[in-house]
């Protein structure tokens, strides 16, 4: 659709895209916070001693510069970010566009042709939207909320099932020259004892008939679903009366008894019978998919949902991890839930290539702020989004370099145990240093 335009009006659309996108990402970090209330985008009801928005102000980038009549209210610089945000998306949307068209994902070592670049495209402009709200709402209040995260995912999930060319390429040598095909969830190794290649993968009615994937496919997005349900998890008096607070936390039950101060009924929390309700369907969808989706849509859905599962456990590992070195809560959930997202849109492989980046540039960071500010609290989701983004911008070089540590098979969780550890003890120094 993009390609069918001139170069020049490509570039005028694409930016307006970007403006726009941009705009809605501003509505969305001043709108979607659980704790601040911030009413400074122009979509938002004023408040207070501010002047009612007027239609310039409602112009990507530049309206911004008539809104700093509003600095007695919200500071004199609170303009500038959400400007830069916009002018940000503005370039970085037809940035995105040509970079993918030049063939930026595989190095320039293929023409991927203008299907294959708008399938990537569209796909990877919501999620890096995503990301942009996310790593600024950490920023604000410290969480990542689940408006972003879960219609998020599952995009990823439908858009993978739709277009299975949309996984992450990688270049194959050919007779007639090289050839594009999309990284598949194990590339042929084995993963616990299992040679996932060609046995699965390449016969295409065995693996579409395996209850295996069918299995691994309901795990990950049961376990999804359950680990979003608003619950207290405890084992503070023992497993047996950890599972049944857990339980009734869940139903939220109504009061048996009445006291004198008036205190309203309890219900079932909304997002747990939305949740409950999305299980259910999205289970019998998966179903109808393993058994009557073509082969390459059943294996690009199965990908994103190894994606996800791997993304979110293994950002969860590193939550426990985090928490028993530095004695709390060492990363909040909603870092979990926007890898299991990254790993839905990108793959199991961008997330654990991610991993280390992230966390050497947060330690560093958090080491510098600590010594001028002292303060030792800082978001994580900025730099896993960062670590993400760094990875896919080098994705032509970053795969074929980590070609021989993903050729470990099931030697590779090991090594991801090692990681773990390292973590602990980097963190346990940490806690020294801050002693210090």
């Amino acid at each position: 659709m993009i390609h069918s335009l001139p170069a020049s009006l490509q570039i005028v659309l694409l930016a307006l895209l970007g403006g726009v996108l941009g705009a809605v990402a501003n509505w969305a970090i001043y709108s979607w916070t659980c704790f601040l209330e911030r009413s400074i985008s122009p979509w938002q009801k004023r408040l207070p001693g501010t002047i009612p928005p007027q239609w310039l102000d409602r112009i990507p980038i530049l309206g911004w510069l008539f809104l700093r009549r509003d600095r007695g209210v919200h500071g004199n610089w609170f303009w500038l970010r959400p400007m830069l945000i916009e002018l940000g998306c503005t370039i970085g949307v037809p940035f995105l566009f040509f970079w993918l068209n030049s063939g930026g994902l595989v190095g320039g070592q293929v023409n991927p042709g203008a299907a294959q670049v708008e399938t990537w495209f569209w796909l990877h402009l919501v999620l890096f939207i995503l990301m942009i709200i996310a790593t600024f709402i950490d920023f604000d209040e410290r969480t990542i909320p689940d408006y972003v995260t879960i219609p998020g995912t599952l995009l990823a999930l439908i858009y993978a099932t739709i277009f299975p060319l949309s996984r992450l390429p990688e270049v194959i040598p050919g007779l007639a020259g090289n050839v594009i095909r999309p990284v598949s969830f194990a590339n042929g190794e084995k993963i616990f004892g299992f040679d996932v290649e060609p046995k699965w993968f390449a016969s295409g009615v065995e693996w579409h008939h395996s209850w295996i994937g069918l299995t691994i496919g309901l795990v990950v997005f049961l376990g999804w679903i359950w680990a979003l349900l608003p619950k207290i998890c405890t084992l503070r008096f023992g497993i047996s009366k950890g599972l049944w607070v857990m339980w009734f936390s869940l139903r939220r039950p109504p009061r048996l008894t009445e006291c004198k101060i008036r205190t309203s009924q309890r219900k079932p929390f909304l997002i747990s019978a939305l949740l409950s309700g999305l299980a259910i369907v999205g289970s019998i969808l998966l179903v109808l998919a393993w058994r009557f989706l073509p082969v390459a849509n059943w294996e690009s859905l199965f990908h994103a949902m190894f994606g996800m599962g791997f993304g979110g456990l293994l950002i969860w590992s590193v939550r426990i991890v985090g928490g028993y070195a530095l004695q709390r809560e060492a990363m909040g959930f909603g870092d979990v839930t926007l890898m299991a997202m990254v790993g839905a849109v990108l793959g199991w492989q961008i997330t654990l290539l991610a991993l280390p980046l992230a966390c050497i540039v947060g330690m560093f960071v958090t080491i510098g702020v600590m010594i001028i500010t002292k303060e030792n609290q800082l978001p994580f989701g900025p730099y896993l989004c960062l670590g993400t983004t760094v990875v896919y911008f080098t994705w032509w070089k970053t795969w074929p370099a980590a070609g021989l540590y993903f050729e470990l098979g099931e030697w590779l969780f090991g090594g991801l145990a090692v990681m773990l550890a390292m973590l602990m003890f980097s963190l346990i120094a940490l806690q020294w240093i801050k002693g210090r």
